[in-house]
């Protein structure tokens, strides 16, 4: 696949344009990952900010 990106663009531009859409996979990867974790951890916050007690308020209130 290398050969085939190398073979239209040229040497150096090939090759990077090939490491470009390779690490593309693991950048979104990476976004889906930090996207779920702060939604979780956003829902947990939420959650102790509505609870009835004073301390999770409280505790919800110092982390924002």
């Amino acid at each position: 696949m290398k050969e085939i990106f190398v073979s239209v663009f040229g040497k150096p531009f090939g090759i990077v344009i090939f490491q470009l859409l390779e690490a593309t996979q693991f950048t979104v990867y990476l976004s889906l990952f930090a996207f779920c974790g702060g939604g979780a951890i956003g829902m947990v916050i939420a959650l102790l900010r509505i609870y009835p007690s004073q301390k999770s308020k409280t505790g919800a209130v110092a982390y924002i």
